[in-house]
């Protein structure tokens, strides 16, 4: 004897215990689970001496030696640095010492503790570095006639036209936080 509800979608058919098993093209969902599973929670509270704390399968884990709290207090002596620098006056010797903190510290990082290295690829794309050498060849030389010229306002150096965009002391700040992140990023690498 089979039952059919032939017209309620998402409703499975009920069919006799007894006869045959037929293939439905209605199949129940994944969420209609039997009652009777066991969830992580009372499997890992069944289990008694397990020194692993019980926890459920949506919930964020860490990946191992994450350390949110010493990273938190590093981000914010970062930013504080990065604050006390941005309101030194430029090219005075505070802000030269300023920057030159920061890069004997990763320096000493970078030699103390040398990563990993990346093995070299087997060719170099030459076009692509040609780019990338043009480019940089060419803000060298702006720079550079712009210092020996004295910086007209006929042709202001690269620092000339960013100073006004960073002027402002949190944009100067966070252009100083990136920076160190930058570098921390090449130690890293």
């Amino acid at each position: 004897m089979v039952a059919e509800n032939a017209g309620a979608p998402g409703v499975a058919s009920v069919a006799d215990p007894a006869a045959p098993s037929q293939a439905s093209p209605i199949q129940a969902s994944p969420i209609q689970a039997s009652p009777v599973q066991a969830s992580p929670i009372s499997a890992g509270l069944e289990a008694e001496g397990s020194a692993v704390e019980p926890r459920l399968p949506w919930e964020p884990r860490l990946p191992l030696g994450a350390r949110p709290a010493r990273n938190a207090m590093i981000g914010a002596a970062l930013v504080g640095y990065a604050w006390l620098l941005a309101g030194t006056a430029p090219f005075s010797t505070k802000a030269l010492l300023g920057v030159l903190l920061p890069g004997a510290v990763l320096g000493a990082i970078a030699y103390g503790r040398p990563p990993e290295r990346i093995p070299p690829p087997d060719a170099i794309d030459v076009t692509g570095f040609s780019y990338w050498l043009i480019c940089v060849a060419l803000l060298f030389e702006w720079e550079a006639s712009a210092v020996r010229d004295n910086s007209p306002p006929s042709h202001p150096s690269l620092t000339d036209l960013i100073n006004p965009l960073i002027d402002p002391h949190p944009i100067k700040a966070a252009a100083i936080v990136v920076w160190l992140l930058a570098g921390w990023a090449l130690v890293r690498r």
